[in-house]
């Protein structure tokens, strides 16, 4: 199977100052309250929760269990899967952000 991101036309973009209104503050007094198999990864969710997130997206679907994140109305996608799922979504007006993103080094996904 092709990575959807090898399809797309655009080059990298830096996520920083453009996305910045996509960083989740407050969600550290979370933190304690959760549990997942690597502790680590706890803030993840602790932000997913606090904007009221419907999707983590990441490669590291075993550390995210998906009965832990029912409770919390939250699934694990991974980059591809998320991307192809915004572009049927959205296939005109998502496709400049989307081949923008799909480009753009992201190596924590």
């Amino acid at each position: 199977m092709v990575s959807i991101r090898s399809r797309l036309p655009l080059p990298s973009v830096s996520l920083s100052a453009p996305h910045s209104m996509s960083l989740v503050t407050g969600y550290a007094p979370l933190i304690p309250g959760l549990s997942l198999p690597d502790e680590d990864d706890r803030h993840v969710l602790a932000a997913a929760i606090k904007c009221s997130a419907q999707i983590i997206v990441t490669k590291n679907h075993k550390d995210f269990p998906s009965e832990t994140l029912e409770e919390y109305g939250v699934e694990t996608l991974g980059a591809d899967d998320f991307l192809a799922n915004t572009y049927d979504l959205f296939p005109k007006s998502g496709m400049p952000k989307l081949a923008a993103l799909a480009r753009a080094d992201i190596e924590y996904l």
